[in-house]
């Protein structure tokens, strides 16, 4: 016996169509760990954007890991700003950018993109550890110690 319901069936497929693609981008967004890209309240298709700049930047990064690992660090970079431009906190691309200013020579390019890693992620000891190292290498050991020590308390939970 079929309930009567107010609305026709297309309707009601609609309806029910929205509400799994919305079940669907909430797994995907916890599956990759995403969940705290999305802005609360945002529309479906506002999640569907972050999902997809996101994905966008974490392909960027992956390229330009790549041409980092070739040793190609101009055209690494490239990409990296791309991948900074679409997703301003990636703070994983920005100690990228760093390392490679710093295979470049670049040391203050390096400690600047260190510290936009920092910000972006202040938990980030990668980018604690490297800017610390730039750091004592220019001279300047008491701020680098004081970075390389942040970065061992972030390494063992303090």
């Amino acid at each position: 016996m079929q309930a009567n319901l107010p609305f026709s069936l297309p309707c009601r497929v609609a309806v029910l169509r929205f509400i799994l693609q919305g079940m669907k981008i909430t797994h995907q967004l916890i599956r990759t760990g995403r969940v705290q890209r999305v802005r609360l309240g945002g529309t479906l298709m506002t999640q569907q954007k972050e999902i997809r700049k996101q994905r966008d930047a974490d392909y960027l990064f992956r390229l330009a890991s790549e041409r980092y690992l070739n040793g190609e660090y101009e055209e690494a970079m490239v990409y990296l700003q791309d991948a900074v431009t679409v997703s301003p906190d990636f703070s994983s691309a920005f100690c990228l950018m760093g390392h490679c200013s710093e295979k470049q020579g670049l040391e203050e390019d390096a400690i600047e993109q260190y510290t936009q890693a920092i910000v972006a992620d202040p938990y980030h000891a990668e980018a604690w550890y490297c800017k610390g190292e730039v750091l004592n290498r220019l001279g300047r050991t008491k701020e680098g110690e004081e970075h390389i020590g942040k970065a061992v308390a972030l390494s063992f939970g303090r």
